[in-house]
């Protein structure tokens, strides 16, 4: 089954692990027009790192998985100034930076080797508006090849660019769901992860 790559829309608020769903309130056109929009390809290479199927990421996981189109952060759980390693200690500063406001995502510039589309976020707001449970309900019944939303940050880098710190999120149902900080180096021009996740959490 081929595995496909949706990315929601605008006006989803930040989802904590006991309310995972969009925002139902504001105007989502007016939202998308002020954001800007995510074009640093070494971000998106990031990105091809955590949900390649070849390097273990979430497509390896999932049948088919639903990317939402607007980057979501979550606060690091730690004191970047505190952290002895100079190139964390960069990327973690810059992470918070750069997640200061969200951006759109721009899904041409994943190279996943899977179907790429979009899906509004006035159809999630409306699918959403009865509550989580009957979200996913009508979710789920909406699009049955989908088993679930993956949430990425914008991408804070070391001055270098050869480590990155992210913030990644899964959700699959109303206590389904689970998260956390990522951390990557690249060697060779290859990015690969160091490790678990931290500042994780799951519900």
């Amino acid at each position: 089954m081929a595995c496909v790559v949706m990315f929601f829309g605008i006006g989803w608020q930040m989802r904590s692990s006991t309310a995972a769903r969009p925002s139902s309130g504001g105007d989502s056109t007016a939202q998308h027009s002020s954001l800007g929009t995510l074009v640093d390809p070494d971000a998106y290479a990031v990105y091809e790192a955590l949900l390649d199927p070849k390097r273990g990421g979430a497509g390896a996981r999932l049948g088919a998985m639903a990317i939402e189109g607007q980057t979501k952060s979550r606060e690091l759980c730690f004191d970047p100034s505190a952290q002895r390693d100079p190139q964390f200690r960069d990327a973690a500063t810059n992470y918070i930076r750069l997640n200061s406001q969200p951006e759109l995502l721009k899904a041409d510039q994943l190279n996943l080797g899977k179907e790429v589309q979009f899906i509004s976020s006035s159809e999630m707001d409306e699918m959403f508006s009865k509550g989580v449970m009957k979200g996913w309900e009508i979710f789920h019944k909406n699009h049955p090849k989908l088993m679930g939303t993956i949430q990425l940050s914008a991408v804070g880098f070391s001055a270098d660019k050869n480590f990155a710190v992210v913030y990644s999120a899964s959700h699959c149902g109303p206590k389904c769901a689970a998260g956390g900080i990522v951390t990557l180096s690249r060697k060779d021009g290859v990015w690969r992860k160091n490790g678990d996740r931290i500042c994780s959490w799951i519900s």
